[in-house]
Formats: C-alpha cells, structure tokens, sequence
C-alpha cells in the first residue's frame, strides 16, 4: 500500500488509489490509452496526487 504525506493530516497516511483508463491525443494527434491514478488519503480523503501512465499498447 502506498503512504505519503498528507498536507491535512500534517503526517504519513495510508492512500487510496483509484484508476481508470481513458485515450487521450498526444502531441503528434494520435490516440493514446493511458491510465491515470488518483491518490487519496485513507482518513481525511484529501486529494494528494494522480499520475498519468501509458498503457503499452498489446
């Protein structure tokens, strides 16, 4: 489980990550598939984070 620092909290929590898939247009207008990841905290539910991933495409 990911931890990290919640600016509310003001201390190390637990997070809750949350994904969903989606295609975007990248620079070059072709469609990508990427997954984007919300990172939540386990007690307050402040938002801390969310990071884009490509998703290889298969």
């Amino acid at each position: 489980m990911a931890s990290e620092l919640c600016p509310r909290c003001g201390s190390v929590k637990n997070m809750v990550i949350t994904t969903s898939k989606t295609e975007i247009i990248n620079s070059s207008g072709k469609n990508e598939n990427v997954e984007v990841r919300n990172f939540h905290c386990e007690t307050c539910t402040s938002f801390i984070r969310s990071e884009i991933v490509k998703v290889p495409e298969s």
